[in-house]
């Protein structure tokens, strides 16, 4: 006699932002029919984010607010919750800093910091109140999206691992602390009760929808010399992660929380780094976009190459300011980690290979391009600068 099938998951994203529309689209793609995207703002028809099939419903409303969170968990019947820790609202162009506009230093600082208030919304009571929600309402399953980069403090870290990992006395930014405290209730609310929980640590997104990177890829073409440049000796491995392979972990990592799943019991309660698997040199990330949109191969220029060491020193000397000094720390620094726990308990492989998705990144910048030129599409909207950045309009190496 044949075992009864199992009823379906209810998956409820929390985020539609671009690694949610991906989790969304796979989930779809496979035949689950119940899929929702929950985010204060759901805007299915720009041009610059990455598509959602019809079959996706779009669920609105204030994913801080307690009440609304509640019952829409409830209304939807959600059994997993896939919390991306972002939201469309807080990266909407009201709330961030528009380095177009000529902004002044303290309306810079002002948006900045309503951007943080935002992020630790999203990251910290959000998902307090869908663990509280979970709890309620009989989800089994929550899976949370952390970030690889709330280890790094500045030094070298390469190829860390889950068990090498601790997290910083110091928080590189704000948004890092807000982060893993998101992470910190996840695993916490493990085993309460018939919920489960899992976090995935993503690193260095990239991919098509990306305003960050569209921005960067802009610059270059802008000032073709900016490929060119570099700090340090360029020898520190940096991870990245394509949209495509973060959302396929958060979904394995869902379908490892169910109890008849025979690694359920090493999933539960635990996090996994994930990366494209491919750590490359930081500035040959943007030697490679260069090199997909243009066929020509970015050669250092004049400068002597030094290490990291003396290149960190010799900013003191000059006596450059300290978020510059941080920039640079942040470019000369090894930032890769071991997936080995992913690839054996997730059985994660990446689904995109990083030089798949520079030549998908490539793509959509042209067609974004090509739209803007016709006015069928729109740019992507402004977005925070933070010192990992390195190829934007202001670029202190311009």
């Amino acid at each position: 006699m044949s075992e009864p099938k199992s009823t379906p998951d209810s998956y409820l994203i929390v985020g539609g932002v671009i690694q949610g529309r991906h989790a969304a689209s796979l989930l779809a793609q496979r035949g689950e029919t119940r899929v929702a995207i929950f985010d204060s703002m759901v805007p299915r028809e720009r041009a610059y984010a990455f598509p959602v099939p019809d079959s996706v419903e779009m669920l609105m409303g204030d994913i801080t607010d307690a009440t609304i969170v509640s019952a829409t968990v409830k209304s939807f019947g959600a059994t997993c919750i896939i919390h991306t820790g972002l939201s469309l609202q807080s990266q909407s162009g009201e709330r961030v800093v528009d380095l177009d506009k000529g902004l002044t230093k303290a309306a810079q600082v002002n948006a900045l910091k309503k951007w943080m208030d935002e992020s630790a919304k999203t990251k910290i009571e959000t998902t307090r109140h869908l663990i509280e929600a979970s709890r309620a309402y009989g989800v089994t399953k929550f899976v949370y999206m952390s970030d690889a980069d709330i280890f790094f403090d500045g030094s070298e870290r390469p190829m860390l691992n889950e068990w090498t990992a601790t997290l910083p006395t110091e928080f590189w930014t704000k948004y890092h602390e807000h982060t893993a405290q998101g992470e910190l209730l996840t695993l916490r609310a493990n085993r309460r009760g018939d919920l489960r929980t899992a976090v995935i640590r993503p690193a260095e997104f990239f991919g098509a929808g990306s305003s960050a990177i569209y921005r960067s890829i802009a610059a270059m073409q802008r000032t073709p010399e900016i490929p060119n440049m570099q700090v340090g000796d360029n020898t520190n491995l940096v991870d990245h992660t394509h949209f495509a392979n973060a959302a396929h972990a958060l979904i394995l990592a869902a379908d490892r929380l169910s109890p008849a799943h025979p690694k359920h019991s090493l999933v539960a309660g635990r996090a996994f780094f994930i990366t494209d698997g491919e750590p490359r040199p930081f500035f040959n990330f943007y030697r490679s976009l260069w090199k997909e949109l243009t066929g020509e191969v970015a050669k250092r220029n004049g400068q002597p190459v030094v290490g990291r060491k003396m290149t960190l020193f010799a900013s003191y000397l000059r006596g450059d300011p300290p978020e510059m000094r941080r920039r640079l720390k942040r470019m000369c620094s090894s930032r890769s980690y071991d997936i080995s726990l992913a690839r054996q308990v997730l059985d994660y492989t990446p689904i995109v290979s990083h030089d798949e998705g520079i030549r998908d990144t490539i793509k959509w910048y042209r067609e974004m391009k090509a739209g803007e030129k016709t006015g069928m599409t729109e740019a992507p909207p402004p977005y925070i600068p933070t010192e990992g950045d390195f190829f934007t309009e202001k670029s202190p190496f311009l």
